[in-house]
């Protein structure tokens, strides 16, 4: 195709790096062209460099899942996840990040969702946290009854230390515990070492719903 056939539009500011193709006659504007996008907290593409490199992990960690899929029952494909992880941690980073047992809790839909307690890796800036190759950055102040969102969702999530009486939930609401990090959590978190096994209870909440 001609070079002079060819009409370039700056669209603003997304999620990524998209290009589009309209056919439309000589002579003849578009029919349909999408409004231009300011650029927002929510659309800023930051470290791309490290995006690209985390991107090429993300397809190991799925290799990794398909070949390990029959050992699921046998508890080492979560042990291996989690040393995906930490080599994941090293190659965006060059070094090892904080890390923090930490009790997450779904709020995209209600006031109270599903939850489950987990190892999260915080960024440099501290303000992303990283949980199973998601993002998760803080809306400073700015969520009801949440304080975090996904990044590539957009969904809000409540994410906050672990607390020894368990009662992290502000609403009644069952909670699973990692597998990686279940025997810590119970044994020096809860200090119930008796309850090492335990993968799933109801947190009682803060406040009656």
């Amino acid at each position: 195709m001609p070079w002079n056939r060819v009409a370039w539009r700056d669209l603003g500011y997304g999620d990524g790096y998209v290009v589009s193709l309209w056919l439309f006659p000589a002579g003849h504007p578009p029919q349909y062209v999408p409004d231009y996008r300011p650029e927002t907290n929510y659309t800023t593409l930051e470290n791309c460099e490290s995006l690209i490199r985390r991107s090429r992990w993300f397809e190991k960690r799925r290799a990794l899942r398909r070949a390990c899929s029959g050992l699921a029952g046998s508890g080492l494909l979560s042990k291996l996840e989690g040393l995906a992880a930490e080599a994941q941690r090293y190659a965006l980073t060059g070094m090892p990040q904080r890390t923090r047992i930490m009790y997450m809790e779904y709020k995209g839909e209600d006031i109270v969702g599903p939850a489950r307690i987990g190892r999260v890796t915080f960024n440099k800036a501290g303000k992303s946290v990283y949980y199973k190759g998601r993002r998760f950055t803080t809306l400073t102040g700015g969520g009801f009854k949440s304080n975090y969102y996904d990044a590539e969702t957009r969904e809000h999530y409540w994410i906050s230390g672990c607390k020894k009486n368990g009662t992290d939930a502000l609403y009644s609401t069952m909670v699973e515990v990692d597998e990686d990090v279940r025997e810590e959590y119970w044994t020096q978190i809860r200090n119930k070492p008796q309850m090492k096994k335990v993968a799933s209870f109801k947190c009682i909440g803060k406040y009656p719903k």
